[in-house]
């Protein structure tokens, strides 16, 4: 067998001259979802800002595609079609935002030639009739969604397959967090750039496509080879007495497959609980590239006098990583609603730290605080590495709390300060008003908004239960049999959907304000008994009835003239506060409950960290 070649190429340089790549139909499907796009943006957006020379995105394989029209202008992408795909569609979404910028590829400027830098990764020129074609083809379920993103055509509403449903959610993701961060054209070329010319992958080129099918079988049969994790095993317990290393080497696969059970699956490997076991001793920053370094260091100052012993606590580690990284609620998570909701992992770690605790309460108020912290920090588009900073921190803080620490110390350790959260209060704000129902991303961030602040409502008016938790309220509409009841809340829209499109309607304002948070509510089945396309009003009474505070609160007032006592008086309090009523409901109420939704959800988290 001819060897292949190997070479390492920048994302311009592959996605270059008359070339183009294809997936064969020999792949599985498109599968990345919003995590791995998130930690890609992430792992991007550092490199990005840092003054490292080059990134490298990984592992690329390709192969001739012997059924192509012009030898060699196709190849087939054997291995790495998730991160390929992934990255074209980051460049049709910073393409779209040149265009969102008015600018020009064919002009001469520095902005024009990075946006046709974007547009030659793109397009490529067809050799036989100067057509121009799309360079990347992604599996057969997926290809036509995206070449209707490239070509900047409207998906449909429903997707067919899996694939489908995971290009069209995570190219809005990809198209929010472009308009959100890259907000001017010096951002957008820098970062555009950077993409082109300083991330690099490593191909390795095969000669025909029997070679290909052949290594493709391999790769995906094969066990796991030595790994990072293996290999810092390896250097923590280089020093550890023979003896004892074969019982030091089953402690750690006990450890490895505890942690395999941790969601997101980016924190589920021995590498990253190594890393997140050395934030409470270092209180700064180490990359996972850099653990070897600051664990040899520890090696050194007698951090590890005992390996055995430290290699149990690594077993405990793993097993409390587990539990606060578990799909399903228990007690270590169960605070961790906004960190499960949202699949983020910087929060980890801190958690980790405060399981040392023996006191239950203080465990579970360092938890809701966490929480709290990464909420706010989504919601204002805080960046990935001011967040890691502060829970590295907080982490290193932790360690100075005791069983016997009174609630108002603890709060003094974590340290949050009131002109800290307002500023982030002030950045979520305006982020806040812009969510669109529309976008998966965004309905992700309405619900929890929605569920945090009615929950707070039910707390405030020490109208405590099971089902107004904020977990609880966050469940969508499911029957788990026949005789079994709908369980869950829908987001309703106050002004339906159905009468924006009608021709009466007052386009004055425009219509995307019918999708904006402020138009929404959390209801239960068993409250939604009005037609859907019923006008506000009409809903009055399905309002008045839902188990929320938050949703009766829209009711009229002659609905609602049965409530006295406790209950009354939340429903003014409510009022003053800005909660809207359905009476005239149009544009400015929609908007106006947009800030009182806002005000109420970020009270939610005041109180949770320790600022009320």
């Amino acid at each position: 067998m001819s060897k292949p070649q190997v070479e390492s190429v920048n994302l311009a340089e592959l996605f270059s001259k008359n070339e183009s790549y294809k997936v064969p139909p020999y792949q599985r499907e498109y599968a990345w979802k919003e995590e791995q796009i998130n930690a890609l943006l992430e792992d991007l957006g550092s490199f990005v800002r840092s003054d490292d020379p080059y990134y490298i995105l990984g592992q690329v394989i390709i192969a001739p595609d012997s059924g192509a029209r012009v030898t060699g202008s196709t190849f087939l992408v054997v291995d790495g079609q998730q991160r390929l795909t992934s990255a074209y569609m980051l460049c049709a979404a910073l393409f779209a935002q040149f265009q969102a910028f008015g600018i020009s590829y064919s002009a001469a400027s520095e902005e024009a030639s990075a946006m046709a830098a974007i547009r030659g990764v793109l397009f490529r020129r067809d050799l036989q009739d100067g057509s121009e074609r799309q360079r990347f083809n992604a599996t057969r379920e997926a290809d036509g969604w995206l070449g209707k993103i490239v070509n900047q055509e409207p998906l449909n509403e429903i997707a067919s397959n899996t694939s489908q449903d995971n290009l069209s959610q995570n190219f809005a993701n990809l198209s929010s967090w472009t308009r959100n961060n890259l907000i001017t054209v010096d951002l957008l070329v820098e970062y555009t750039n950077s993409l082109l010319f300083n991330v690099y992958l490593v191909t390795a080129t095969l000669h025909s496509e029997e070679q290909a099918l052949e290594i493709f079988e391999k790769l995906n049969s094969r066990g796991m080879p030595l790994n990072s994790a293996e290999l810092l095993k390896g250097l923590l317990f280089m020093n550890a007495p023979r003896e004892k290393y074969e019982t030091i080497s089953k402690d750690w696969l006990e450890a490895a497959e505890s942690v395999f059970k941790v969601r997101p699956h980016k924190a589920a490997s021995m590498g990253y609980l190594m890393q997140a076991m050395l934030q409470p001793i270092t209180g700064s920053f180490v990359s996972s590239a850099g653990v070897y370094k600051a664990w040899q260091g520890k090696l050194r100052d007698g951090t590890i006098a005992d390996p055995a012993k430290f290699s149990k606590e690594i077993i405990s580690a793993a097993a409390n990583l587990a539990k606060i990284g578990a799909s399903t609620t228990n007690d270590h998570n169960q605070n961790l609603v906004a960190a499960r909701h949202f699949g983020v992992v910087q929060h980890l770690p801190s958690v980790l730290e405060a399981t040392k605790f023996q006191s239950s309460k203080n465990y579970q108020l360092t938890a809701e605080f966490i929480d709290a912290r990464v909420a706010i920090s989504l919601f204002a588009e805080e960046g990935a590495n001011s967040l890691n900073a502060q829970f590295w921190a907080l982490s290193k803080a932790i360690t100075s709390i005791g069983n016997s620490t009174e609630v108002d110390e603890l709060y003094a350790v974590l340290g949050m300060e009131s002109k800290e959260f307002d500023n982030l209060v002030a950045a979520a704000r305006p982020r806040f008003m812009q969510l669109r129902y529309t976008n998966a991303r965004d309905k992700k961030r309405m619900r929890f908004a929605l569920a945090s602040a009615a929950s707070f409502v039910e707390s405030s008016a020490s109208n405590h239960g099971a089902d107004t938790t904020v977990e609880a309220l966050l469940k969508t509409t499911s029957r788990a049999g026949k005789t079994t009841p709908k369980q869950g809340y829908d987001l309703d829209h106050i002004f339906p959907q159905v009468l924006a499109l009608s021709s009466t309607f007052d386009s004055t304002w425009g219509a995307d304000w019918v999708h904006s948070i402020g138009n929404l509510c959390l209801l239960h089945p068993t409250d939604n008994r009005t037609a859907s396309a019923s006008s506000p009003e009409l809903k009055s009474s399905d309002y008045a009835s839902s188990k929320l505070l938050l949703t009766k609160s829209l009711a009229l007032p002659g609905n609602l003239s049965s409530l006295n006592g406790r209950l009354g008086s939340t429903m003014l309090g409510l009022q003053a506060q800005g909660a809207q009523n359905v009476e005239s409901w149009f544009y400015e109420k929609a908007i106006a409950q947009s800030e009182f939704y806002f005000d109420v959800f970020t009270s939610s988290l005041r109180q949770k960290l320790g600022l009320q």
